[in-house]
């Protein structure tokens, strides 16, 4: 079996602040990304590399002309799937800011799958998604294992057989 691609997003935000935020969050959970600020930045990055999806972020002010980029984007790649949000909406930075973070982290692996992903079918959009959850699993186990937290390890060792079992077959080696 080949070694497939993660999936890929382009991430626009208003700010470099709130595109790097979110990348961020994407990155911790195995999701290739590309962050730009602003239109031109986004279309230069949209007509080198081709993309599973597209995430614009507006600031709280908005953005005067989010439908217009968006626009301009699809116009370059028809098929590629679009998620419009308000970069407030993700939640703030800290603990307080976590369960909306991982919802909003859901929402894009959701996305991702319905896409297709790169590979075009849905057993392959899983097996992308799977491995992004695996890398995920790994790095939380890694740091629970650096701050001593034993237990917490071995239950996310759990969870990644778990999720390796399911996609058997299926994942890159």
């Amino acid at each position: 079996m080949t070694q497939r691609e993660p999936p890929s997003v382009l991430v626009v935000a208003h700010d470099s602040g709130s595109g790097s935020r979110i990348a961020t969050m994407l990155e911790e959970a195995g999701i290739a990304v590309t962050a730009a600020e602003g239109g031109a930045a986004a279309l230069a990055a949209a007509s080198r590399k081709r993309y599973n999806l597209a995430i614009v972020a507006a600031g709280p002010a908005g953005w005067p002309d989010v439908a217009g980029l968006a626009e301009a984007i699809r116009a370059r790649h028809p098929t590629l799937e679009l998620l419009s949000i308000s970069d407030t909406a993700i939640g703030p930075t800290g603990a307080g800011g976590a369960e909306p973070r991982r919802r909003f982290v859901g929402c894009v692996r959701e996305r991702l799958l319905r896409c297709g992903t790169a590979a075009g079918t849905g057993d392959e959009a899983e097996a992308v998604i799977a491995v992004a959850q695996i890398a995920c699993l790994h790095r939380r186990r890694e740091a629970a294992r650096a701050s001593g937290a034993h237990r917490l390890a071995d239950e996310l060792r759990r969870q990644i057989d778990r999720v390796a079992g399911r996609h058997q077959g299926r994942l890159p080696h």
